[in-house]
């Protein structure tokens, strides 16, 4: 348990020591979003991240915008794995789904395309409309990484209920979205725009006025109404983090450093 509490903590050394006074902390193992304003926490909410196999990782970055019912630019590993073999079954879902297909940015038409020869599926791309069964719901919120994640609404809240809901295909879905959305603008520029975009259901980006710090961390455990509270390791990532410390001090060097530097 001593290893385990010595990960956790060295995860605290991978922040800023100031986070600030304004951001979002994302809690990965805990399924949990925390928003903080003029230092003082606002509200805890609900998420599902990515599963073991296509985990959401820990990272740091801003939110500029919050995009008003979103088109799903679908990845290419989802397109090949889930939406070809289906097609291939029934192409007929594509339409009822309100999927558009490009071949280098030129749509092309579903049924112009024989979905069971793979050199006529190979390079295209996938776009969902806004609304019905789009998976990013009524509001995406955007921010800059390189593993294009991003956190965003959900059109089934139910999933919301589970114990572990490690379910998305790594980026974040957000329980109220649409609630912190609001939080976010309120007393803004952008507030106004935010509230006739979604009256309307139109489709339109709203920027923040300043950049929102957003943080993705993997604590295994952390503490609530002052008890320890154990989550459940996921991704696995205890034992790597251990067995990488037990790496770096079986150095004489690294050994004579922690010997000095131990009180």
């Amino acid at each position: 348990e001593l290893l385990r509490l010595g990960a956790n903590l060295d995860r605290w050394r991978w922040l800023p020591r100031d986070l600030g006074d304004d951001y979002l902390l994302v809690r990965l193992a805990a399924f949990e979003l925390d928003w903080i304003r003029g230092g003082v926490h606002q509200s805890s909410r609900r998420v599902i991240v990515g599963e073991p196999f296509r985990r959401t990782p820990s990272f740091a970055s801003q939110i500029t915008d919050i995009v008003v019912y979103p088109s799903w630019h679908v990845p290419a590993s989802i397109a090949r794995d889930e939406l070809l073999p289906r097609a291939r079954d029934d192409a007929r879902f594509l339409r009822s789904s309100g999927f558009h297909v490009f071949r280098q940015a030129r749509p092309v038409e579903l049924n112009r395309v024989d979905w069971r020869d793979r050199s006529q599926t190979q390079g295209l791309a996938f776009v969902q409309a806004p609304g019905g069964s789009n998976p990013l719901g009524e509001v995406k919120f955007n921010l800059k990484n390189p593993f294009a994640i991003f956190l965003h609404d959900t059109p089934s809240p139910a999933l919301f209920g589970g114990d572990e809901r490690d379910l998305s295909h790594g980026c974040v879905r957000v329980e109220q979205a649409v609630d912190l959305a609001r939080g976010l603008l309120a007393g803004g520029r952008g507030e106004a725009r935010f509230e006739s975009l979604l009256v309307a259901h139109k489709t339109g980006v709203v920027s923040l006025q300043r950049p929102l710090p957003v943080f993705f961390i993997y604590w295994t455990l952390d503490v609530v109404d002052g008890q320890l509270r154990r989550l459940t390791d996921v991704y696995g990532e205890d034992a790597q983090l251990i067995e990488a410390w037990r790496l770096a001090t079986a150095t004489a060097q690294t050994r004579s450093w922690n010997e000095s530097a131990a009180p």
